[in-house]
């Protein structure tokens, strides 16, 4: 049996974008069951993802699309969901077997007392950057002088105004010391960055790169597209921020599906690094690069340094994961939270 492509998606979002709402879109396939099918019986894995058209999830949709699942004897039904707090939701209800979205999710349900694993990490940086908008009057040359700024986020209390919120903390200000508007993703996000809206904003893919091609040379302030500066921003670790999650009592009753799902993951992200963006592209179904290919492209090429070499993760890692959280979210900085048991590279091929 072969695995199954997502359906349609109109968008393509990155990283902290694509934790956003929606219910299942298809029907679920059978769970793998604890015991588990001999190597050449193909095993029912129910995938969940959170816009699989989002760069976040270029990995597992390449593993997809080139035959790695089946290769490995999996049956994948990529059930598509368009917000990762719905993803969270049917991962903790069982609904679904494994989730492809935000590492930081599994710190947060630890801190309260749920335990969720990352088993393969396929994205390695939050893929956003806080950009100065060309139409601002304010003199801003770098985070320390967003101060009494009004900065964008796509809404107040995500994933960017957390991110935002990190910067902030790094330049000893505080969340007070701005004022944060919610500018929404892609097109919203760039005619408010246009028109003067705001005088920065926490952009994403593709508003980053659509920004670009309208208003030439923009202003970053921070790029964590780029592997120097999510190393620069995070303690010199990269910042494991998408990958595969599952509930810890699935991992430990599947253990040889989890293996595969991981085989099939490495073999993409290999193949991800030995091919061209155009290449990428043309693996990808072609409804994801919407009206403007030049800009799916630009969009691709310009992920392709977060993109994970070897799945695996440290502890390092998580613990810069958890920093950025904790400056936001109170229960994540008061708890104790063993970040080893959060995660795991068992199942990856020894490097």
């Amino acid at each position: 049996m072969t695995s199954r492509t997502p359906g349609p998606v109109g968008r393509v979002r990155s990283v902290i974008g694509g934790l956003g709402a929606v219910c299942l879109a298809a029907a679920c396939s059978t769970s793998a069951g604890s015991k588990e099918a001999g190597r050449h019986t193909a095993v029912n894995v129910r995938l969940a993802v959170a816009d699989p058209s989002g760069v976040s999830h270029l990995p597992v949709v390449l593993a997809n699309r080139l035959g790695y699942f089946a290769d490995e004897g999996l049956d994948v039904n990529m059930v598509d969901f368009q917000a990762g707090s719905k993803v969270l939701t049917a991962l903790l209800a069982g609904d679904v077997d494994v989730a492809s979205g935000f590492y930081g999710d599994t710190i947060v349900m630890a801190a309260k007392g749920k335990f969720l694993r990352s088993f393969v990490t396929t994205i390695n940086s939050p893929g956003l950057a806080l950009v100065v908008s060309p139409r601002t009057e304010r003199r801003i040359n770098g985070v320390a002088d967003l101060k009494g700024s009004v900065v964008g986020v796509s809404a107040p209390g995500s994933g960017t105004h957390i991110a935002l919120n990190y910067l902030l903390h790094r330049e000893g200000l505080t969340s007070d010391d701005v004022a944060v508007a919610g500018i929404g993703l892609a097109g919203t996000a760039v005619a408010a960055m246009e028109r003067g809206q705001v005088d920065a904003g926490v952009l994403l893919e593709p508003a980053l790169s659509q920004l670009a091609q309208r208003a030439g040379d923009l202003k970053i302030l921070v790029d964590t597209r780029l592997p120097a500066t999510v190393k620069e921003v995070f303690g010199g670790h990269d910042f494991p921020a998408i990958g595969l999650f599952s509930r810890s009592n699935w991992l430990a009753g599947n253990p040889a599906t989890a293996k595969r799902l991981a085989a099939a993951l490495t073999r993409a992200l290999t193949w991800a690094h030995s091919h061209s963006p155009a290449q990428i592209a043309a693996a990808m179904p072609l409804e994801f690069a919407g009206p403007d290919r030049n800009l799916y492209l630009t969009t691709i090429a310009s992920a392709a340094g977060t993109i994970s070499v070897d799945g695996r993760m440290s502890v390092a890692g998580a613990e810069a994961v958890r920093r950025m959280l904790a400056v936001s979210m109170p229960d994540v900085a008061g708890a104790e939270i063993d970040l080893a048991a959060t995660f795991t590279n068992e199942f990856l091929k020894n490097p």
